[in-house]
């Protein structure tokens, strides 16, 4: 039985160049129509070459990089006074 799907079939890269090289080919065809691009990335490492790709096609680029932080605990809410009036 064929199952019919409105998304297109995924793809599977050999290696990350070449997956790199396809994202960049499909950001630009979208970019030329105006469309938005949001991408992301495993880590800031990972989205260092794909931007560097993306700035040579004459794609403005707005990397959104992040690196995590331990949370710290909060502190416990002060107790407000309450002054009587009179």
């Amino acid at each position: 039985m064929l199952l019919r799907s409105h998304r297109p079939p995924q793809l599977v890269f050999l290696n990350n160049p070449m997956r790199r090289d396809a994202v960049v080919a499909e950001s630009r065809d979208r970019h030329v129509t105006g469309q938005p691009l949001f991408v992301g990335k495993q880590s800031v490492a990972d989205s260092e070459p794909f931007i560097a790709a993306l700035a040579q096609t004459g794609i403005e680029v707005r990397a959104l990089n992040t690196v995590a932080t331990p949370m710290r605990p909060r502190d416990p809410p002060r107790s407000r006074s309450r002054r009587s009036s009179g």
